[in-house]
């Protein structure tokens, strides 16, 4: 059948034997879409692979799954949190980068903390001890300060904030 025309499809299928082309829109009969404007569904969109030529895939309100498959991206990924309900998160080059002021908390109830400032590090244990232990029978425990002379010391003080004990670094 050919049609001259627009082609308007109320049924609830349209399948394109041959290809169909439109002003901004072309179905190839290898059964590729290439469109200038939206694709909207009310539906699913299953692919085997979706390439992202330019631009970007933006969750408006649902959510994004790729089920059990992988993401792999070469550029930088931007998320505003990740759940991750089993398993590990993996690195396995580069770095991990927290900028300043950022927390990384450790715990269900997030009671170990490790901030950096621009200008300090601190660690916070809100719950039970915490203890720093080295499992190396022939090794060291080392604190080890930034100089040789008394512009760096350790440091240890009470809840109120009183020295109970000061190393000077020289």
């Amino acid at each position: 059948t050919t049609i001259a025309g627009t082609l308007d499809v109320t049924g609830s299928s349209f399948k394109v034997g041959g290809g169909y082309s439109a002003p901004g829109t072309t179905i190839s009969d290898a059964g590729s879409i290439q469109t200038d404007g939206d694709i909207t569904t009310d539906g699913d969109v299953k692919a085997g692979n979706l390439t992202l030529g330019s631009g970007s895939i933006t969750d408006s309100g649902g959510s994004i799954s790729f089920g059990d498959e992988n993401l792999s991206t070469s550029g930088s990924l931007a998320v505003r949190g990740i759940t991750n309900s089993s398993g590990e998160i993996l690195v396995s080059g580069g770095n991990l980068q927290l900028n300043d002021d950022i927390e990384l908390t450790l715990g269900t109830g997030d009671d170990l903390k490790l901030e950096h400032t621009s200008n300090n590090s601190v660690i916070t244990s809100t719950t039970g001890n915490l203890t720093i232990d080295n499992t190396n029978t022939t090794g060291a425990t080392i604190v080890q300060l930034g100089t040789d002379t008394d512009a760096t010391d350790f440091q240890i003080k009470n809840n109120s904030g009183t020295n109970i004990a000061e190393f000077s670094g020289n």
